[in-house]
Formats: structure tokens, C-alpha cells, sequence
């Protein structure tokens, strides 16, 4: 945030701290559509309306209660808080209906330990801007080379593979 902050107006700084719960909440609706794949293949669009008109209800009332508490992040809130809702809902809705094998411990664990990262870096104060944005940097980078690293498939192309002697 330290870079990026720089591209919007000063008058709209005020508004950077919903900027992670934002991103969340819509990586949460990104997951809900990847998920609603199985009611669209299996003819039961239906659930599809169901979760949805869940969620715009709960959006509804969330909102109600949390914009007197805290304002516009009261709503970023509800907003996340509904669309992990509904990627849940649909998650365990098409895990009965139609099974698909998703890596969701692995993902979950990516997710959780990106916030808490983040967490943790914003809890350290570098007192020089120009080392507080390296360091932000390095730590980014440190972490998707940790990601690619675990992620990473050792396949050997066939063409590099040797046959054995006598084949």
C-alpha cells in the first residue's frame, strides 16, 4: 500500500484500511463462482438463486447493523462476511450434489497465511520510506518464491528421460 497510494488522490487515503477486507471479500465472491459450476451442470440453477437471494438479504441486514457502528467499513465487512457465506453455502452444497476435488486445505492455508503476513508486516515500522517500500517488496517476493517453491511439480520431460540399458 505504500506504492500503490500514490496513484489515487490524497483525498481518498482515508479509505485504505477497507482495501484488504475488500480484497478478501471479493477473492470470497471469485471463489463462490468458481464453485456455483456444479449447479449450473447439473440443471439445479435454482440453488444458484437461493444462495443468492440469501446473500443480498443478509448483505441487507448486515449493513443495517454495522453502517451505525463503523461506517463504510461496517458495509466492507458484511460484504466479506456474505460472500464467504456463500462460497461456503455453495461449497457444501455441490460437495453433495456434484463432487468436485478441490484443494481447499491448501488454498485456505495460502489465503490465511498471506493475511497474517500482512498482519505481521504491518506491525513492523521502518522509519524510512524509501527501505519500508524494499522491505515490503522483499517480503512479497519471499513469499511467492516460498509458494512456487512448495507448488513446484518435478516432472522430467520425456525427451530428457533415459532409457535404461537393454531397452
Amino acid at each position: 500500500m505504500d506504492v500503490f497510494k500514490y496513484f489515487i488522490g490524497e483525498e481518498y487515503w482515508e479509505g485504505i484500511p477497507i482495501v484488504p477486507i475488500l480484497l478478501l471479500a471479493y477473492l470470497f465472491l471469485g471463489v463462490y463462482y468458481n464453485f456455483s459450476v456444479w449447479y449450473k451442470v447439473t440443471d439445479k440453477t435454482y440453488f444458484g438463486t437461493i444462495i443468492t437471494a440469501a446473500g443480498a438479504l443478509l448483505t441487507i441486514l448486515l449493513n443495517y447493523l454495522l453502517i451505525p457502528l463503523a461506517g463504510y467499513t461496517g458495509s466492507s465487512w458484511a460484504a466479506l462476511i456474505v460472500y464467504a457465506l456463500m462460497a461456503i453455502a455453495c461449497y457444501g452444497l455441490g460437495r453433495r450434489y456434484y463432487p468436485i476435488p478441490y484443494r481447499i486445505l491448501t488454498d485456505f492455508s495460502y489465503v490465511s497465511a498471506t493475511f497474517l503476513l500482512i498482519f505481521l508486516i504491518s506491525k513492523i515500522e521502518v522509519v524510512n520510506h524509501g527501505l519500508s517500500i524494499g522491505f515490503h517488496l522483499g517480503v512479497i517476493l519471499l513469499f511467492i518464491a516460498g509458494i512456487y517453491v512448495i507448488e513446484r511439480k518435478w516432472v522430467i520431460p520425456s525427451h530428457l528421460e533415459q532409457s535404461a540399458p537393454g531397452q
